[in-house]
């Protein structure tokens, strides 16, 4: 009901802090850029260096960075941990983390943990979700009777109607893992070669990266194999996509437990089922969501994503929205404790 919606953005933030307790807060990035790469130009939005920077300088002001071993040793021998408590995330694993993020995050002293696609690591393959974006991006650059020679190949072969790029867009970006074969096809009609992207961009993070990232302080951790939709796998692709990814970032990083992070979100996967597969793999260690500030399971950190730049509207009663300058994590902080109200008064069927 829109009168919960708007009570809930009236109750300030500390408010909510006070009745909805949070020993920590975990944000999500992806990329950061000035000009977002094909392969991401049509799935996520991204922040600039400067305003990645002024979310960090907002982290320092108010909150305590801390890192996944700080927070590993939270959970399992019950260290405290400060007030206040962030954890800096970044998934996927891509090039721009090295180059961009990486000096930023040592010039503010702020430790972070990257989760990798285990296969497309060192570049060796991009993941389903990067070719549907370069597909957007590269029908976008077609004259018109290309993109129309493109879009009747589509749908003689697969039984659509496209006629235009929104149309496009609409039918590709939806499409799941299982459905690579549609995708490969969509590569194939609009003529575009993966690989030769692959090898020129170099989107991803490679193993020496990866190293000199950990011997500066920083984590790693898995985010998959392919970056699925888990609650599409039966069980054992589920298995295979975490345990598999956990194994190979401590291969290359040396740790007897590295963390993982759930691609999409861990909703539609059993809570028992993730807690027999820890407990079976201890190679796996915590785990993190994208469901803001919601408890979502013991051994699971739930992530604000942080990754949008749009300033938000915070609190009628403060009528505070960021300026020129200002980092927008307060409004996205507050957004996430007004979802976690909602959700409740979902629940309770007042909405």
């Amino acid at each position: 009901m829109p009168w919960i919606e708007s009570f809930a953005r009236s109750i300030p933030l500390p408010v909510y802090r006070f009745f909805i307790r949070r020993e920590i807060i975990g944000f999500c990035y992806h990329t950061v850029v000035d000009t977002p790469a094909a392969h991401v130009r049509y799935l996520i939005p991204s922040k600039t260096p400067e305003q990645f920077e002024r979310d960090l300088i907002f982290l320092k002001q108010q909150y305590t960075p801390v890192s996944y071993d700080q927070l590993w040793e939270h959970a399992l021998h019950g260290v405290r941990l400060p007030r206040r408590a962030a954890i800096v995330t970044f998934d996927d694993g891509y090039s721009e983390c090295f180059s961009v993020v990486r000096p930023l995050l040592l010039r503010h002293s702020i430790p972070a943990t990257f989760f990798l696609i285990t296969d497309s690591l060192d570049n060796r393959s991009l993941s389903f979700r990067n070719v549907a974006s370069l597909c957007i991006a590269t029908v976008s650059a077609l004259n018109e009777a290309a993109r129309q020679d493109v879009f009747r190949c589509l749908n003689e072969a697969f039984g659509q109607s496209i006629t235009s790029l929104e149309a496009f867009s609409a039918w590709i970006k939806p499409l799941r893992f299982g459905d690579w074969a549609m995708i490969e096809a969509a590569c194939q009609f609009i003529g575009l070669d993966v690989n030769g992207y692959l090898t020129a961009q170099q989107p991803y993070l490679n193993s020496g990266q990866v190293r000199t990232l950990q011997n500066e302080g920083f984590t790693f951790g898995a985010h998959t194999r392919h970056h699925p939709k888990l609650k599409f796998l039966p069980p054992e692709a589920i298995t295979d996509e975490i345990v598999a990814s956990c194994r190979a970032v401590a291969t290359l990083t040396g740790e007897d437990t590295v963390p993982f992070a759930f691609p999409f979100s861990a909703d539609g996967v059993a809570r028992d089922f993730l807690a027999r597969l820890r407990a079976e793999n201890p190679v796996v260690g915590l785990m993190f969501d994208s469901n803001g500030v919601q408890r979502t399971g013991k051994f699971i950190q739930s992530r604000v994503i942080a990754d949008t730049s749009t300033p938000l509207y915070f609190s009628p009663l403060q009528q505070w929205q960021p300026g020129d300058g200002e980092s927008n994590l307060l409004g996205l902080i507050h957004r996430a404790y007004q979802d976690v109200l909602l959700w409740k008064a979902k629940r309770l069927g007042l909405s």
